[in-house]
């Protein structure tokens, strides 16, 4: 996952700010897959770490085009 696809993924789960929302990307920045588990290593609520994986394709695919 790219680091552009982590960050567009944060926002699109909402509620996470500042410095907590820096130290779990660059957490995930390092993995070379993301999964539940490593979601909730770096910091996210099982609530949250299900919407970063239910980014829909197409919303993903639409902000990268109008990028």
């Amino acid at each position: 996952m790219t680091r552009t696809e982590i960050w567009l993924r944060l926002m699109y789960v909402g509620d996470l700010y500042g410095e907590a929302m820096l130290n779990m990307a660059n957490s995930l920045i390092c993995q070379p897959q993301i999964n539940r588990a490593h979601l909730q290593d770096a910091g996210l609520t099982a609530r949250q770490a299900e919407r970063f994986l239910q980014l829909p394709v197409s919303v993903l695919e639409e902000t990268l085009r109008l990028a």
